[in-house]
């Protein structure tokens, strides 16, 4: 149900900043799913977890994917 929204630009959605600064937020319950806009009409479902971990969890995913491409 939330996912249907969020293609409709409906819900919970906050753009996030600082280190994942481009990235968006949809709030279902105690779930966060980052996601980014793509294209116009498309966007990437990123990450999801729990509130209490997925922003630093997902931090460390990103930092990991820069360290291996060096």
């Amino acid at each position: 149900m939330a996912l249907r929204a969020l293609a409709k630009n409906r819900g919970d959605i906050k753009g996030l900043r600082g280190p994942l600064e481009g990235f968006c937020r949809l709030r279902v319950g105690g779930i966060r799913i980052l996601f980014h806009q793509v294209q116009s009409n498309e966007i990437l479902l990123d990450y999801a977890n729990t509130r209490d971990v997925v922003y630093e969890l997902y931090e460390q995913i990103l930092a990991d994917r820069k360290t291996r491409k060096s």
